[in-house]
């Protein structure tokens, strides 16, 4: 966001999703010096992950890594579907949420269907990201015309992949 605030890339409206209790912290006292510096620009945090449900989702830290469970844990994080939340028209979205992609993606299918905006997925959190979310991305919406991928690392770490109508 302070990206494209100092390169005066014009959004009015910013919706800002952050799981971790310590990171919203930060992104809190982010907020308050954009929004004395910038009065015109509307940032709304959230304090929960972006999913295809809204409710609490579980997770077990045991094992080879983090990943999400069926089961009750000790570690949930509360997240909710951006359909149900986002209330104006959205230009861009970027996600880089540690393979829920699929799953929030899922849940912004009526935004993405109506304002068809800029995507910026992460595709290397999980095996089969590569394959998988460009499918549902062209199932959600099939005027996306421009799918491009970009390499921010030396292995496939930091791929991105930019979709466009244009």
């Amino acid at each position: 966001m302070i990206a494209f605030i100092e390169h005066d890339v014009h959004i009015k409206d910013y919706y800002i999703y952050e799981i971790e209790d310590k990171n919203y912290k930060r992104l809190i006292d982010n907020v308050k010096k954009i929004n004395k510096s910038y009065p015109d620009i509307n940032v709304m945090p959230r304090n929960k992950g972006v999913y295809n449900k809204s409710g609490k989702i579980y997770f077990d830290s045991e094992g080879e890594g983090t990943h999400l469970v069926e089961y009750q844990t000790d570690n949930y994080a509360r997240v909710l579907k951006l359909d149900d939340d986002v209330k104006t028209p959205i230009t861009y979205i970027k996600m880089d949420i540690e393979g829920s992609e699929y799953q929030a993606l899922d849940g912004a299918r009526e935004i993405i269907q109506k304002y068809k905006p800029l995507l910026a997925i992460s595709l290397y959190h999980l095996k089969d990201d590569f394959r998988k979310l460009p499918l549902l991305i062209n199932e959600i919406c099939p005027e996306y015309k421009h799918y491009c991928l970009e390499q921010y690392s030396y292995w496939y770490y930091d791929t991105v992949l930019y979709v466009s109508i244009y």
